[in-house]
């Protein structure tokens, strides 16, 4: 039985932000790029790792409207860099990915504590070649303007944070990629040039990360906050092509309604500061329920509210709503033309400290939806 929860876990184990689309300038947000890495994962489903650790080699599947099908392997070393029983445990996990859609995702992640958690390292390194379409610019871009594209990234992305005092840690970030476009649509608008990043270009970029985190578990939360802001800084000084500031802002609620049944809010922004700023780095709604590309713009926020709930032994509900709304100026997110969205699905739960769930989620927005199999939950 705890070899099919490991195997389990591991199926619906894919990268999310930093690996499943091209990859953005703005720092992920932990809630999703780490669960390439998922450090309490396979971990909290068997016992508490020792010192030494241990070594998987394991499967993965998973389906997202970007995606498709995605299939491939995955390895992880885990082990812990402290004596102390119920320290987060470090992993080291490579990842190789194909998927329908014809992409190819590579990456090494890695997710590190140590000094008792007071230190944290979250980096990964990464290839992706990624077919996917381009609507324009703006948040009322037709479906018939798309084309296709095809970019190949390479990244390096580094975060590591020490804890100020008790849940808030405060962290430095190192960010470099670099971008070519391939297969433009012949007559589109990538082609014709005018669109900024449409030749592709390095991005090298440094900042600051701060975070506050008093949540009881890291996949399945009941109760406690999440909050985190990224601010990065690309400059030509450090090898960069384009020059401009991003900003990422996350602040997730818990609430415990009893048991396993949790009520969970997010909020969260992005803003990009500075000219020019490459297309496929533009902020996205990140709403379940539209295609990750359909909507690029400079600035974005979301709201998503989810009741999570146990129905039957391991096997779990939850329901969700959303906004989001995207601008090309700050002053004009007056949150009067939003994008909705809702939807619902179904939970397995793997067991374990973290109570890390397998997610079916089926969400719709307006006049788009999609089928999204991961791993823990989507805040």
């Amino acid at each position: 039985m705890r070899r099919l929860r490991l195997l389990l876990t591991w199926l619906a184990l894919v990268p999310l932000a930093g690996t499943t689309a091209p990859a953005r300038a703005q720092t992920p947000e932990p809630s999703e790029a780490m669960r390439a890495v998922p450090a309490d994962s396979a971990a909290d489903v068997a016992e508490t790792p020792p010192r030494s650790g241990w070594y998987y080699v394991l499967p993965v599947v998973a389906y997202s409207p970007e995606t498709k099908f995605a299939f491939g392997a995955t390895a992880a070393r885990y082990y812990r860099l402290s004596d102390e029983p119920d320290a987060r445990p470090t992993t080291i996990s490579p990842l190789a990915m194909v998927t329908t859609n014809s992409q190819i995702i590579l990456g090494l992640f890695g997710d590190l504590w140590w000094s008792d958690d007071r230190w944290h390292l979250a980096t990964n390194l990464s290839f992706s070649k990624y077919p996917t379409q381009f609507y324009g610019i703006g948040d009322d871009t037709p479906a018939s303007a798309e084309e296709d594209y095809t970019p190949r990234t390479a990244e390096l992305f580094v975060d590591v944070s020490r804890a100020l005092s008790g849940a808030f840690y405060l962290g430095a970030i190192v960010n470099a990629k670099h971008t070519t476009l391939r297969d433009l649509a012949d007559g589109g608008l990538l082609a014709a040039g005018g669109i900024a990043g449409a030749e592709g270009g390095a991005l090298v970029g440094a900042g600051i990360s701060a975070a506050w985190d008093t949540r009881d578990a890291v996949h399945y939360p009941t109760r406690g906050w999440y909050h985190r802001l990224a601010c990065v800084r690309y400059l030509d000084g450090l090898g960069s092509d384009f020059t401009y500031t991003a900003v990422d802002l996350t602040l997730t609620r818990y609430w415990s309604l009893g048991g396993a049944r949790v009520l969970a809010l997010n909020l969260a922004g992005a803003s990009l500061a500075g000219d020019p700023v490459p297309f496929y780095e533009l902020s996205r709604l990140r709403l379940r329920g539209y295609f990750e590309e359909r909507y690029l713009e400079r600035h974005a926020v979301r709201a998503q509210l989810e009741f999570r709930t146990p129905v039957w032994r391991r096997l779990g509900a939850a329901v969700f709503v959303g906004a989001g709304e995207l601008a090309a100026r700050l002053d004009r997110l007056r949150l009067d033309e939003v994008y909705p969205a809702a939807g619902c699905g179904v939970r397995y739960n793997l067991g374990g400290e973290q109570r890390a769930n397998l997610r079916l989620d089926v969400g719709f927005g307006d006049g788009d939806s999609g089928v999204y199999v991961r791993f823990a939950e989507a805040f």
